[in-house]
C-alpha cells in the first residue's frame, strides 16, 4: 500500500481540453498563452476574463432553452446567466434513475463549475491577483469544459 501522508505531485501537466467546439479550443489556447506570458497582476486579471468568456461561450453552445429550462421558474437563464445556464444543463442532461451515479457526481460537478466562474469573475476583479489564484481560476475552467464535454458526449448516445 503506498504511504499517502508523504504523497506528492511532483509535477503536472494542465492542457486544453479538445472539444467539438472550436470557439471553445481557442480560448482554451488563448487562456494558456495568457497564463505563460503573464508578468503581472493586469496580465493575471485577464485570464479571468477569458475564463468567464469561455464559459459563457460554452453556455450558448449546450444550452437549449425548451430542454433545459430550470423547473425553479425565478432562476434567470438569459445569456448572461450563463453559470444558472450550465448548472440546468447538467440537471437535466444527467436526469433519470440510470444516470443516478452520474447525477451524484455531476451535483459535485455543478458546484465545481460554480466555483469554476466565481474565481473566474474574482481573478478578473482583483486588482492584486496573484498568480496562484489565475493558476487555479485555469484549472477550475478547464474541468468545467471536461465535465461538460463529457456530459454533452453522454446525451448524445
Amino acid at each position: 500500500m503506498p504511504d499517502y501522508e508523504t504523497f506528492e505531485i511532483v509535477e503536472s501537466t494542465i492542457r486544453p481540453v479538445l472539444t467539438d467546439w472550436e470557439e471553445i479550443n481557442i480560448g482554451q489556447t488563448k487562456l494558456f498563452q495568457q497564463l505563460s506570458s503573464s508578468s503581472d497582476s493586469l496580465d493575471l486579471q485577464y485570464i479571468g476574463n477569458i475564463s468567464r468568456t469561455i464559459l459563457l461561450k460554452l453556455s450558448e453552445i449546450v444550452y437549449v432553452h425548451e430542454k433545459h429550462k430550470p423547473e425553479n421558474e425565478t432562476i434567470l437563464v438569459t445569456p448572461d446567466k450563463f453559470k444558472n445556464r450550465l448548472t440546468s444543463y447538467i440537471i437535466t442532461e444527467l436526469a433519470g434513475e440510470k444516470n443516478k451515479e452520474l447525477r451524484h457526481l455531476a451535483e459535485a460537478s455543478i458546484v465545481s463549475v460554480e466555483k469554476s466562474i466565481d474565481l473566474a469573475n474574482t481573478v478578473t476583479h482583483k486588482t492584486d491577483v496573484d498568480r496562484t489564484f489565475a493558476e487555479v481560476c485555469v484549472i477550475g475552467n478547464i474541468g468545467a469544459i471536461s465535465i461538460i464535454k463529457l456530459i454533452h458526449k453522454q446525451s448524445r448516445k
